[in-house]
């Protein structure tokens, strides 16, 4: 086992300067501390922990602010093909906020927030092909709809050949209407984001056409809606070398 990463303490000033800090403090006067330990127990496993805690200072309208993280991440070789990757994220937060009606009262404390992301994961390969098999769970308590959703997805893809890919990808979500969030890559270098809250799943294909120094990408994303309906977007495009 081993520590990769140990932080104490940040200057009771501006943040902007301190990327890390930036996700549990934002750009406001506080305190933080985050730890990381990870353990390599065979080659291609890793087990990692991050636990951290920030406190920012109180405003004219709000007490003092804090927050906890905890992220637990693992990665096993199943076999000399065969993977498995594993995430919890999970986040809570308080902070009192002044009455408007009566300002010159003490801060009222307001229901703990909390958030969790569960991240499961099996990844292959099959001859010529990959497979992967990913579960996504997020669960949130302290937004206008609480309850938790659900999304499972699976992805075949075929790059031996280097003059044609493809990636063919299914998707179904359940349960409460929260803003699960994910993101699909339709071509190379692009990254899409997805919110799940609202659908009920779809399909992903995409094609790329290598040729000498030309390249072509499409591809096609359809997306079910939970109360009926579909939407859909298509991306194509190309890239010149010389």
């Amino acid at each position: 086992m081993r520590i990769e990463s140990l932080v104490i303490g940040v200057p009771q000033g501006r943040v902007a300067d301190f990327a890390g800090a930036q996700p549990l403090l934002g750009t406001a006067p506080g305190t933080l501390w985050a730890v990381r330990l990870a353990v390599y127990p065979a080659p291609g496993s890793r087990f990692a922990v991050l636990v951290a805690a920030a406190g920012r200072q109180a405003t004219a309208r709000d007490g003092p602010d804090q927050r906890q993280l905890t992220d637990l991440v693992g990665r096993v070789r199943l076999t000399a093909n065969v993977t498995l990757d594993a995430r919890l994220r999970v986040r809570t937060g308080s902070r009192p906020t002044w009455s408007e009606a009566w300002p010159w009262l003490p801060p009222q404390d307001t229901p703990t927030k909390r958030s969790e992301t569960v991240n499961l994961g099996v990844k292959g390969i099959a001859g010529s092909a990959r497979w992967e098999l990913r579960f996504r769970s997020y669960a949130a308590s302290h937004t206008a709809t609480v309850g938790r959703r659900s999304l499972i997805a699976v992805t075949a893809r075929h790059t031996a050949d280097r003059a044609v890919r493809w990636r063919f990808t299914w998707r179904q979500v359940w349960g409460a209407p929260v803003d699960l969030a994910d993101a699909v890559s339709p071509l190379p270098g692009l990254l899409v984001p997805r919110h799940w809250g609202a659908r009920s799943g779809g399909w992903l294909v995409a094609c790329g056409l290598r040729r000498g120094k030309i390249a072509v990408d499409a591809a096609v994303d359809l997306r079910e809606r939970s109360g009926g309906g579909r939407e859909w977007e298509m991306w194509l495009g190309g890239e010149v070398r010389w």
